[in-house]
C-alpha cells in the first residue's frame, strides 16, 4: 500500500486541502435506498462532473475510500502541468491552447500539491491496468470502498454519459473471484443542487448473472446513472414525505433482538415500515436520551402510528390515546416474530393486564379504544 496516508498530512497537502474546503461545498447525499455500509468496502461509480466529483468526495466523504483516477496526476509536478494544460483545460473544458496552458500554469502548483495527498488509485488504459487491478484489490482487502468515474470523457464532461469503460466490470470480477461480492452503488451529482443522488446498491454476483459480458454491464451501469440525469429532487421528496404519512410505521421497544419490557426505559425501538401488509423497510434507532411519556413525541415525530411493547404506565396509555398511536402492549419474545403475527392479526396482546402496578390509577379504567 502505497504511503498516500502519510502524504496527506504533508502541510502541502493540508493547505490545499484546506482551499479546497472554502471552494468546494459540503455535497448533501439523497439516498433512494440503501446507504453505504460502514463496515465493509464498496463500490462507488459516478459521474465526474469536472473536478467536482473527486474533490467533494475526497474532501468530505467519511468512508475510509480509495478513488479511481488518471495516472498522469499522480507522476509529479511536470506530469500534471502537462495534464492539465493539454488534456483537461483544452481537451476536456475547451479553452484555447494558450488560455489553456495559461490557467494550468497558474493552478498546477495547488493542483499537484492536493493531488499528491489524494487517495488515488491510478489508472492506465495499457498493459499497466494490471497496477490498478493489485491495488483496488489491496484496498478492499484493508477494508477500504473504491470510487470510480466510469465515463468516457475525452471530448468534455456531458450531462448525460455517452459511453462507460468496462474497466471497472474487469476488477470486479477479479475480486469476485478472491470471495468478494460487493455491493455497486450508482450515483449522479446534481450540480445546481450540489447533492449526490444515488441509487439502491446491487449485488456484484446479482449483475454478473444477469449480464454476459463486462461491456454489457457497463451499458446497464450507465443507463442507470443517466437515468439521475433529469432526477427532480424536490419532487422525490415530495412525494416520499406523502407515501412516509401514509404508509403505516411499527415500533417495537427493542434489545437484543426481543421486545424490551418497559416503554419508559428502553433505550432502542425496531420500526418496520409495511406497505400492503408486507414489510418494505426495517431499522433499529436509539431514544435519543429521551425517556418515559416523551418518547410518545418522539415517535409520533417520525410519524410512527402503531407501538407494541412489553409494560407501560397509565400516563404513557393515556398519552398515546390523545397522539393517536395504536397500542399493543403485554407482548412479549421476539421482535421479528411480535412483528410477522401483527401483520397476520395473531399477536397476541393484553392493554389491560400490561399497565404497571405502581402507578395508582386504574390503566383498566382509562385505556380507550384504538383499534
Amino acid at each position: 500500500m502505497k504511503d498516500f496516508k502519510k502524504r496527506r498530512k504533508s502541510f502541502a497537502f493540508r493547505f490545499s486541502n484546506l482551499i479546497v474546503r472554502i471552494i468546494v461545498r459540503r455535497p448533501k447525499l439523497l439516498f433512494l435506498g440503501d446507504e453505504f455500509p460502514k463496515d465493509k468496502p464498496y463500490y462507488f461509480l459516478v459521474n465526474h462532473c469536472g473536478k467536482k466529483s473527486p474533490l467533494k468526495i475526497d474532501s468530505y466523504f467519511k468512508n475510509d475510500l480509495r478513488i479511481w483516477g488518471t495516472y498522469e496526476m499522480t507522476l509529479g509536478f511536470k506530469s500534471v502541468h502537462k495534464y492539465l494544460t493539454t488534456t483537461y483545460y483544452h481537451e476536456k473544458k475547451h479553452l484555447p491552447k494558450f488560455l489553456a496552458w495559461i490557467v494550468g500554469t497558474i493552478v498546477c502548483p495547488f493542483v499537484a500539491g492536493y493531488y499528491k495527498g489524494m487517495r488515488i488509485i491510478p489508472t492506465y488504459t495499457d498493459l499497466r491496468f494490471v497496477t490498478t487491478l493489485n491495488e483496488t484489490i489491496d484496498s478492499v482487502k484493508n477494508n477500504r470502498c473504491v470510487v470510480i468515474f466510469p465515463e468516457d470523457s475525452s471530448k468534455g464532461y456531458k450531462k448525460e454519459i455517452p459511453y462507460f469503460y468496462s474497466g471497472f466490470a474487469i476488477s470486479l470480477e477479479k475480486l469476485y473471484k478472491r470471495g468478494y461480492d460487493l455491493d455497486i452503488y450508482v450515483g449522479y451529482l446534481i450540480k445546481k443542487k450540489n447533492t449526490f443522488v444515488i441509487m439502491p446498491s446491487k449485488k456484484y454476483s446479482e449483475l454478473k448473472e444477469k449480464y454476459q459480458t463486462n461491456d454489457e454491464l457497463a451499458e446497464a451501469m450507465r443507463g442507470e446513472m443517466n437515468s439521475l440525469v433529469d432526477f427532480d429532487i424536490k419532487k422525490y421528496k415530495k412525494e416520499l414525505k406523502k407515501k412516509d404519512k401514509d404508509m403505516e410505521k411499527v415500533a417495537i421497544t427493542y434489545d437484543k433482538g426481543n421486545v424490551f419490557q418497559h416503554f419508559g426505559k428502553t433505550e432502542f425501538f425496531k420500526i418496520f415500515e409495511i406497505d400492503n401488509k408486507k414489510i418494505v423497510n426495517e431499522y433499529v434507532i436509539d431514544n435519543k436520551g429521551i425517556t418515559h411519556c416523551a418518547l410518545i413525541d418522539y415517535l409520533k415525530g417520525l410519524n410512527v402510528n402503531t407501538l407494541i411493547c412489553g409494560n407501560l404506565g397509565y400516563g404513557a396509555v393515556s398519552k398515546l390515546n390523545e397522539v393517536g398511536i395504536k397500542l399493543y402492549a403485554g407482548v412479549t419474545g421476539n421482535a421479528t416474530s411480535a412483528i410477522e403475527d401483527y401483520i397476520k392479526g395473531s399477536l397476541n396482546y393484553d392493554n389491560e393486564s400490561a399497565c404497571e402496578e405502581e402507578h395508582t390509577h386504574s390503566c383498566k379504567d382509562n385505556i380507550k379504544p384504538l383499534f
